[in-house]
């Protein structure tokens, strides 16, 4: 009975009831589970996103760059380009200086020596008839004197006339270098410039110059890129022009004049106008007067 009484009078046992959840709280997450949303925010910021590439060309090979550096390549494939250009005209321009500089001490040097030349060739002169052997007779010594004259103004006359034939060569080894250059810069800017250019087209060009009047040699020493894209546009107007003279002229239908009908002798005859002779034209005329009233 004792038993009995301490079962009924002790509490009830509790029973565990579980909770429904908030699916919008985190109580039934682990620790490990449980993040917070900076460190999502900053997980989800950390992927980098695609990147797009563009393909850029630098001495002949091509490569692939992020888009959004692409204009900065270009911008300094540009500056590169401008600047090897611009170092190319200032050394061309010290070339040229230098040339103009050599050639006016030359052209100076040259004058200088063609006027001693000119002065020794008088002097030789002096000599031209100079009886040596009777010089000599009359007076030794003076002949003498005059004979060493005579050897130095000849050995002068020779060392200028040298000098000169080697300033003369200089210049015409020049002036063919200077043709030479022109020619190769034409011929490159005609292949890049001009559409459909070709050792033919060039061949056709120099023909046409030439029926124009102008000589083949006139041409080379005046040929250079500007000369030369002119003498292309003559050319090609030359053809159009013979081309358009050439061309079949359309031809032009004249509709037939009506039959003018005129009384006759022997009946009524359809006929045109300009074929009338005098009496018909009359009698056209006082039919046409007759018909209005």
């Amino acid at each position: 009975m004792l038993d009995e009484q301490e079962a009924i009078a002790s509490p009830e046992l509790e029973t565990t009831i579980e909770e429904p959840q908030d699916p919008t709280t985190n109580d039934n997450l682990t620790e490990e589970e449980i993040q917070p949303e900076e460190t999502l925010e900053a997980e989800g910021a950390g992927a980098e996103p695609e990147v797009e590439y563009a393909e850029i060309e630098r001495n002949g090979k091509k490569y692939q760059v992020p888009k959004e550096l692409e204009s900065e390549f270009l911008m300094q494939a540009d500056y590169t380009k401008k600047t090897q250009a611009t170092a190319a005209r200032e050394k061309e321009l010290a070339a040229r200086e230098e040339r103009v500089t050599q050639q006016a001490q030359f052209t100076e040097e040259e004058l200088t020596e063609r006027a001693t030349l000119v002065n020794v060739s008088n002097e030789l002169q002096k000599y031209q008839n100079v009886d040596w052997d009777a010089l000599e007779n009359e007076d030794p010594m003076s002949a003498q004197k005059h004979w060493r004259t005579f050897q130095t103004l000849q050995q002068q006359y020779g060392q200028l006339n040298h000098n000169l034939g080697q300033r003369q060569e200089h210049r015409t080894r020049e002036a063919q270098q200077d043709i030479a250059k022109r020619i190769e810069e034409t011929r490159s800017f005609a292949q890049k410039e001009i559409p459909g250019w070709s050792p033919e087209v060039d061949n056709k060009i120099l023909d046409f110059t030439q029926t124009m009047g102008i000589s083949k040699e006139a041409i080379v020493q005046a040929m250079n890129p500007q000369v030369y894209k002119v003498l292309h546009l003559a050319w090609v107007g030359s053809q159009a022009l013979n081309k358009s003279a050439t061309a079949p002229k359309p031809t032009t239908t004249v509709p037939p004049k009506p039959l003018t009908t005129v009384s006759a002798k022997g009946g009524t005859v359809s006929k045109d106008i300009a074929d009338m002779n005098m009496d018909e034209y009359a009698a056209h005329r006082r039919k046409q007067m007759a018909n209005k009233r």
